[in-house]
């Protein structure tokens, strides 16, 4: 498999989506935090924050986060992920652009590893809220 220099989300055949409802967030729950992914039926915990991601070693990986009500003026970014296994030497997620809501990595080790994510959640610029998700990749050689 080729490395891509800098990925883009189109190179991405894994995509992972994380959906905020931002008035649960806003309180410190990750209980309104709601991923799904397009590897069903081999993915697991769809709809939670525990989403297990299965891929292949070498899969590119996109993270798109949004919240549920688009017509509140909160904002949902990604503002970094914690260090993994799954990453290998050179997988590590970016940022996609300027917004902070989508980044891309490369899953490199093969195995079942968590990758923590954390959030910003602001109401209308104002209030930040960090919280952490811990999802994993269900890596496959």
């Amino acid at each position: 498999m080729v490395q891509i220099a800098k990925p883009s989300p189109s190179d991405c055949n894994v995509k992972i989506v994380i959906y905020v409802d931002t008035a649960k967030a806003r309180t410190g729950s990750t209980q309104g935090i709601y991923m799904v992914d397009n590897r069903a039926p081999r993915s697991t915990n769809e709809g939670s924050a525990a989403l297990n991601t299965y891929c292949n070693t070498n899969d590119y990986i996109s993270w798109r986060i949004l919240p549920i009500d688009p017509d509140t003026h909160d904002t949902v970014v990604i503002t970094s992920f914690d260090q993994s296994l799954a990453w290998g030497y050179g997988g590590n997620p970016t940022q996609s652009g300027t917004a902070g809501d989508v980044w891309v990595g490369r899953a490199e080790n093969s195995g079942n590893y968590a990758t923590p994510i954390n959030l910003l959640i602001s109401e209308s610029g104002r209030n930040p809220v960090q919280l952490k998700i811990s999802p994993s990749l269900n890596i496959c050689g």
